[in-house]
């Protein structure tokens, strides 16, 4: 993938981060939700997804599920994703 293609993309991730962590009031809820987006990012670069879909949000969960994480990290991770959403 081009340099410059891979930059904007983690350009436009940190962007999305900053707006969901910028709502809550929590260090805590800070941290546990940043953790999750940039696994998510992670994810995305990992399985090549260029879009944010209902699809790839059931494919990352589907890749939570198949690491054997906790039901509460796993709706932990998704509620950090649904808030970037929207």
């Amino acid at each position: 993938m081009d340099t410059a293609i891979l930059t904007a993309r983690a350009a436009a991730f940190a962007r999305i981060k900053a707006l969901v962590l910028d709502t809550l009031p929590s260090p805590e809820s800070r941290r546990a939700y940043g953790q999750a987006l940039d696994d998510f990012f992670r994810w995305c670069e990992a399985a090549a997804v260029d879009e944010f879909s209902k699809a790839s949000v059931n494919a990352y969960r589907s890749s939570l599920e198949g690491r054997k994480l906790s039901a509460s990290t796993i709706n932990q991770r998704l509620s950090a994703i649904r808030r970037a959403s929207g």
